[in-house]
């Protein structure tokens, strides 16, 4: 499974259109311009919202923007560091492109940082047809593009 899909809301969520800079699956992080465009979010940035659509590169696309527990469940790319349930409580970043994004589980900080792009609240939830997928965690965005950090 490619990309988070939210599933807490806790607010009414606030859809908004942007033009898109580049082509933008749908399900991705996306992170905005300085023109006002956005983009697929990369490891490090702040988070603007996840894409509701697919997009090319000039076209509109709708974005659920995110907000301080929004919580959305990830695949964990498991590449040197492998996904555990020790894990519950740590920050991450994501890695990957469009339609490809993915936890990085080698960018682990459980010291209490406040670097990473998700923290993670739960291992292996059980739920959406992936019970037997421990490598699926859920996570809240921990940084959110436009503010100085969420979970601060």
């Amino acid at each position: 499974m490619y990309n988070p899909r939210i599933v807490k809301n806790m607010v009414q969520p606030s859809i908004v259109t942007l033009e898109a800079a580049e082509t933008i699956a749908a399900n991705d992080f996306v992170v905005v311009l300085t023109d006002g465009e956005c983009e697929v979010a990369a490891a490090g940035e702040g988070i603007f919202g996840i894409a509701l659509e697919a997009a090319t590169d000039g076209d509109d696309v709708r974005v659920v923007r995110a907000y301080p527990g929004m919580t959305v469940m990830m695949d964990n790319d498991n590449d040197s560091i492998a996904f555990a349930a020790t894990h519950v409580g740590a920050r991450f970043d994501i890695t990957g492109t469009t339609g490809a994004q993915l936890v990085d589980t080698s960018t682990v900080l459980q010291d209490g940082s406040d670097a990473g792009q998700l923290f993670c609240v739960e291992y292996n939830p059980d739920m959406n047809g992936y019970e037997d997928d421990t490598s699926i965690g859920l996570y809240e965005i921990a940084e959110i593009q436009g503010l100085t950090n969420a979970l601060s």
